[in-house]
């Protein structure tokens, strides 16, 4: 199957469930080895670094900062960015994990002090 041929299909699906063409190719349809998505076709059976799936990564992007999941996989933490890119994914913006940091330390400084 020609890739403009299966991007035909994608938006013929996407017309016939009301959803838009970034919605129907994100829902990873498979066909054969390869992965859709709303940046294209991935071939999963070339990749050299096993990657999370959209939802594990989603899930891993708000629990734990982009750096340790890239250790985790053995990858930089640019190559996180790249794949919630890839994947359509919205990460924490710049600070968030300072911010936490910083507020979960003020919230103990408070308990220290009032205990």
């Amino acid at each position: 199957m020609t890739m403009s041929k299966f991007k035909e299909e994608i938006v013929a699906e996407a017309v016939t469930n009301s959803v838009s063409f970034g919605e129907a190719c994100t829902k990873q349809t498979e066909v054969a080895n390869d992965v859709v998505t709303q940046k294209g076709v991935l071939k999963p059976h070339l990749w050299k670094v096993d990657r999370p799936s959209r939802e594990e990564l989603q899930k891993l992007l708000w629990e734990v900062p982009t750096t340790s999941i890239a250790k985790q996989f053995g990858v930089s933490d640019k190559a996180v960015e790249k794949w919630s890119k890839l994947y359509g994914l919205n990460k924490p913006p710049r600070g968030y994990w300072a911010k936490l940091k910083s507020m979960s330390a003020a919230q103990s400084d408070c308990w220290k002090e009032s205990g």
